[in-house]
């Protein structure tokens, strides 16, 4: 028994010392340390929802940021499309390291969903109206882009098909610059019909 609260509280420990090495210092988690350690859209996001009970001030800065980059523009070589959250991006990188694509890179079909997802349990745990307020264009834009841009032939799914050559081929949460999944683009992936939902 002793034992099992011993390693219990080792691993809570550990879970928030990695925590502090994640955090940047406007309060979001950066992902894929340590060989990425920037922030991802969809990892920054679903990171926040996990701990929004525990702390939400991290769901209210990864928001914030995320409002911040949000696309403005149609901007093939970063995948850029009005309202849509960014894939990828290093705060201090112009562009991939690899050379890929430039920063803010937006080849994800899953962000923008997710983001709209956590504002409303940001929304539901704070009541924090001030900043959903301050923030509902933002939220509207996000709307705007689900309807006009991820969907483009208006069969109601959200599909993604790469627009820059060295961008990811598949834009989910298995995204990869490979055809592993031999799916002919463009794709409609199942989780990202529920996200919508």
């Amino acid at each position: 028994m002793f034992l099992d609260y011993f390693q219990r509280e080792i691993l809570k420990q550990k879970v928030l010392f990695d925590l502090k090495k994640l955090k940047d210092r406007r309060g979001f988690l950066k992902a894929g340390f340590p060989r990425y350690n920037r922030l991802f859209g969809r990892d920054s996001l679903i990171s926040a929802w996990q701990l929004l009970d525990k702390n939400p001030g991290i769901a209210k800065a990864t928001l914030e940021i995320l409002s911040q980059y949000q696309g403005k523009v149609i901007n093939n070589e970063r995948e850029e499309e009005p309202g849509k959250i960014l894939h990828e991006t290093d705060l201090k990188l112009k562009a991939h390291p690899e050379g890929h694509f430039p920063f803010p890179y937006y080849g994800s079909v899953d962000s923008t969903c997710l983001f709209l997802i956590l504002f409303s349990f940001y929304f539901k745990k704070t009541k924090d109206r001030k900043f959903l307020n301050l923030h509902w264009e933002n939220i509207l834009r996000a709307v705007h882009w689900i309807e006009e841009y991820g969907d483009k032939d208006k069969d109601l799914y959200l599909e993604y098909q790469r627009k820059n050559e060295k961008g990811l081929f598949h834009q989910g949460w298995k995204d990869s610059f490979e055809d592993h999944l031999k799916i002919e683009p463009p794709v409609a992936l199942v989780e990202v019909q529920g996200y919508q939902y």
